[in-house]
């Protein structure tokens, strides 16, 4: 546990202090933004799915603008937050190709706004 300590630490050892917070902060910010994406991402209604896409247009935007400043941030932390930058690039589009698969089930009738609004079954010949 000591070494992992250290080498985090030597991660952040030339960068000056304000800096190493901007960036746990960025970082912390994006976590949550993932974590509120997350909860917000099982959509399966009409509503819940125009939910969805305004979250991951605010999500792509932020993760965009978060790009920008990559080249200011010094070489060691920069490449950190540029791998994390990209993981949550990834993870958006993963995201993304879930949405576009719950929208295609509504345009069906395969998702539960079809389901409740189809009401109760008729009976069938053998019942």
């Amino acid at each position: 546990m000591k070494n992992s300590f250290q080498s985090a630490s030597a991660l952040f050892s030339g960068t000056p202090a304000g800096l190493r917070r901007a960036i746990v902060l960025a970082l912390l910010a994006l976590g949550v933004l993932m974590l509120v994406a997350l909860a917000a991402g099982c959509a399966s209604t009409p509503t819940g799915i125009a939910r969805e896409e305004a979250i991951y247009g605010w999500a792509t935007n932020a993760v965009s603008q978060a790009r920008q400043l990559i080249p200011f941030i010094p070489a060691p932390a920069g490449n950190v937050a540029e791998i994390s930058l990209g993981i949550l690039a990834a993870l958006l589009a993963a995201w993304n190709t879930a949405q576009h698969q719950a929208i295609q089930k509504l345009k069906n009738g395969n998702g539960t706004a079809a389901i409740a609004s189809a009401g109760p079954r008729p009976p069938t010949a053998g019942s």
